[in-house]
């Protein structure tokens, strides 16, 4: 089967502090990352090691990951088919980018990594879904929504946050007629 491979260069060894934190081994982590990417993948190897006891715990950690960012993967490319879906995107068209995504390396590559990058995949749909509602409706609860999932995504990481702050502001400059620039208008 498929398994997490330690590579020096994956940031393994840095990460671990969050599974010593939340296990109460250390008092702090001395990282600047969110904590909800690293405690649901700590709340997965719990369970996978009360289920799984013989495991090792390179082993545990590999079955944790892949089921978080599994679930993880699996939310976003459902916001992302209901992003496509709400801007008249023919449902075979979106099914079939949705196909294309899943198989593309990058996304294999994110899906088989302990990063927090997956969430950036997974709640940046879900904010322009909410955001293209409330454009379409002009219903507070979905503006209030974009605005929760976006603030949990700037939360996760420095870089991903970064990235998404750039997204956006080519989104406002490009689309005029975008729901940032709506919101901005309010």
């Amino acid at each position: 089967g498929m398994a997490f491979i330690y590579d020096p260069l994956s940031d393994f060894e840095k990460y671990i502090n969050y599974f010593d934190f939340y296990a109460g081994n250390i008092d702090q982590t001395g990282l600047e990352q969110g904590n909800l990417y690293f405690f649901t993948v700590y709340l997965f190897s719990v369970a996978t090691k009360s289920i799984y006891e013989l495991y090792s715990f390179n082993e545990i950690i590999n079955i944790a990951v892949f089921l978080a960012n599994g679930l993880f993967f699996l939310y976003g490319c459902f916001g992302y088919i209901k992003l496509l879906t709400i801007r008249n995107f023919k449902l075979v068209n979106t099914y079939l980018i949705m196909s294309i995504v899943c198989f593309m390396p990058p996304t294999l590559e994110l899906r088989m990594t302990m990063k927090p990058e997956i969430l950036a995949f997974t709640f940046l749909g879900w904010v322009l879904y909410y955001l293209t509602k409330f454009s379409a409706d002009n219903k507070k609860h979905n503006l209030f929504l974009s605005i929760l999932i976006l603030v949990i995504l700037l939360n996760t990481k420095i870089s991903i946050s970064f990235m998404v702050v750039v997204f956006l502001a080519f989104e406002i400059v490009l689309n005029p007629l975008s729901s940032f620039n709506r919101i901005i208008s309010l």
